[in-house]
């Protein structure tokens, strides 16, 4: 084991750590075109670990990258044109209105 791992997953769980609060706040919004590239990045830079030799960081990097990926899926702002629907999104609603 190098020392240039243990010194990458210090970062790179210092990182996860930080990105705790904003993953389990529902009033954070970050778009997607910000949170989805730092999570496919993330996911290279932990292969590419792995391939240099490096053992603990690319795990530390993939919980990293999923942090990233669920701030995508579950914290990034409604789409401008689901804002103007006046019905909303959900059939239902739409449905009901029509009566």
């Amino acid at each position: 084991m190098i020392w240039q791992d243990w010194v990458l997953t210090a970062g790179s769980v210092f990182f996860s750590a930080t990105l705790l609060p904003t993953c389990l706040d529902e009033r954070t919004s970050i778009p997607r075109y910000k949170s989805l590239p730092t999570a496919i990045i993330l996911a290279v830079f932990a292969a590419t670990q792995w391939t240099m030799g490096l053992r603990v960081v690319p795990f530390t990097e993939i919980v990293c990258a999923l942090c990233w990926a669920f701030i995508a899926w579950r914290r990034a702002p409604a789409p401008a044109w689901e804002e103007t629907r006046p019905w909303g999104s959900d059939w239902r609603t739409i449905y009901n209105s029509l009566d």
